[in-house]
């Protein structure tokens, strides 16, 4: 039986090395091509391949070599690595991007389906959630890489879970729906039950989590920084230009009417129900 599945692996991992090798030899395709390559329902080997090419470029550029070793590396992590890029701003600006950008969202895309405008909330709501889950443990941005925090906010995660995980919830369904001021955060399971349903959310949105930089016996003494922004190691991920739209002059600052307050001695946002209101609704 152990054979069976050890050759059934050695031949799932073959076919995904050849895809890799002929996403490495298929031509790079124009946004024309890719556009009408990606309405098809039906695609065939070559076609997938140019689309996923297509796909790796776009979001990575001439920042990797392409070929299979970073394909099978880099690949899995396109989606972190663009919503690291809109959160490539100052925390300030970032609130008010993504606030703003749902908004504009929902008046240009009127007619779309109910289903294509909530995915569109929903991405940019899971961006907003990791930035307040960053700060509130004490860091201001995923790139924030060398602040150390210690002794972990174990009460402070709890009390935010307890606030806003019935919210967060909705945007994140692995998120247990439980009374968080129960959990006992004295003892090791009630701690690590905190620091994995933040990390859930955090890995899940920009493959980064916050873990103690210790391990084995030395681990005993907490030390938190953010692990996982290793593999971009010599990357310069793009400063997005400002976000800029004169409907903002016609209507309330969206960083007020979410009443989020900026607390620059301690960086970490605060909000009240109106955030949950935002996110549930």
């Amino acid at each position: 039986m152990q054979e069976i599945k050890k050759q059934t692996k050695e031949l799932y991992s073959n076919k995904k090395s050849e895809e890799r090798d002929s996403v490495v030899d298929v031509d790079i395709i124009t946004k024309e091509q890719y556009d009408l390559i990606n309405e098809k329902y039906r695609k065939n080997n070559e076609e997938k391949a140019q689309i996923r090419k297509y796909n790796i470029y776009r979001c990575f550029g001439d920042q990797i070599e392409l070929n299979n070793e970073n394909i099978k590396t880099y690949e899995p992590h396109i989606g972190h690595y663009e919503n690291l890029k809109i959160m490539n701003r100052p925390p300030m600006e970032l609130e008010e991007y993504l606030t703003n950008s749902i908004r504009d969202f929902e008046e240009d895309h009127k007619d779309d389906s109910n289903a294509s405008r909530l995915h569109e909330k929903h991405h940019n709501l899971k961006l907003w959630t990791c930035s307040c889950i960053l700060q509130m443990l004490g860091f201001e941005s995923p790139f924030d890489t060398k602040r150390a925090i210690k002794p972990y906010p174990y009460k402070k995660a709890q009390k935010f879970l307890a606030q806003y995980g019935k919210g967060i919830s909705v945007l994140f369904k692995r998120l247990d729906k439980r009374d968080w001021m129960e959990v006992d955060i004295k003892e090791k399971d009630g701690k690590n039950m905190i620091t994995k349903a933040l990390n859930d959310v955090l890995t899940n949105v920009l493959g980064i989590k916050v873990s103690n930089i210790h391990r084995g016996r030395q681990a005993r003494e907490e030390i938190y920084q953010i692990s996982g922004m290793d593999i971009y190691e010599g990357f310069t991920i793009p400063v997005p230009e400002p976000y800029h739209n004169k409907r903002r002059e016609n209507r309330i600052n969206a960083i007020g009417d979410c009443r989020c307050v900026y607390n620059h001695e301690k960086p970490m946002f605060l909000y009240n129900s109106v955030m949950l209101e935002y996110i549930i609704r």
